[in-house]
């Protein structure tokens, strides 16, 4: 080998290794940086979004809902109680859980519950609990959501199968749901003197596919609301 050639392979050496650097720089300068920012958002069912902007903190994927750490929880509380969302009659503490507030915002007919947990923990869900509804003709079940903040809102009679009635999240009376649902779409519920009876949504799929077709009112009132003896509030499945 040439005196040349062994000079020119370290210099074309170091010119891919400078060339290769150059690449790596360029495609991870273009891959997008982590501004420690949370978009504090949640979508109802039907697409409705409840948007209440960008703040410092971490986003959480443990929830299945959104759920994330603010470092200026106290600045999100003041933009949230100076929205247009927000009402001071739907602002409670919770008895159960994690959390030790809920406020209930609604959007558009929606309603979604804002909790908070832990000093700096927020949790965002539409509202909207999940049961299972009616069954198709191939004995397949479909979800119903109802429009409900229920404590162990899935135990069922071992006997029966039938739901368990179950206590609302909040520390709220009967009085305060009646208020409530007057801000949620009013065909998804009626009002007598000793309880609320609400509609569910449920999404129709495809038997086969499981594609969805399209979300719906319920015909029937799924969901009864009432106080009990001792005036908690309970939410009772009748399906």
């Amino acid at each position: 080998m040439s005196s040349v050639k062994k000079k020119l392979i370290p210099i074309i050496t170091v010119v891919v290794l400078v060339l290769i650097a150059l690449v790596v720089f360029i495609v991870v300068s273009k891959l997008p940086k982590d501004s420690g920012m949370v978009h504090v958002q949640q979508e109802y069912l039907d697409g409705t979004l409840l948007d209440l902007g960008e703040w410092k903190g971490t986003l959480s994927t443990i929830n299945e809902y959104f759920s994330a750490s603010i470092e200026d929880l106290d600045g999100l509380l003041d933009a949230v109680r100076n929205s247009d969302f927000y009402d001071e009659k739907l602002e409670f503490d919770c008895l159960y859980g994690y959390y030790s507030t809920i406020i209930y915002l609604v959007v558009d007919g929606k309603a979604f519950s804002l909790q908070f947990w832990g000093g700096d923990h927020i949790a965002i869900a539409p509202l909207q609990t999940i049961y299972y509804d009616v069954l198709f003709k191939t004995d397949l079940s479909r979800m119903m959501y109802a429009p409900v903040d229920t404590w162990n809102s899935r135990k069922t009679d071992s006997k029966t199968g039938k739901y368990v009635a179950s206590e609302w999240m909040a520390a709220v009376s009967l009085d305060d749901i009646r208020y409530l649902y007057s801000k949620i779409d009013s065909d998804m519920y009626e009002i007598t003197d000793d309880a609320i009876y609400a509609k569910c949504y449920v999404q129709d799929v495809d038997e086969i596919s499981w594609e969805l077709i399209s979300i719906d009112k319920t015909d029937k009132y799924g969901v009864k609301i009432y106080e009990d003896e001792t005036g908690k509030v309970m939410v009772e499945v009748l399906y």
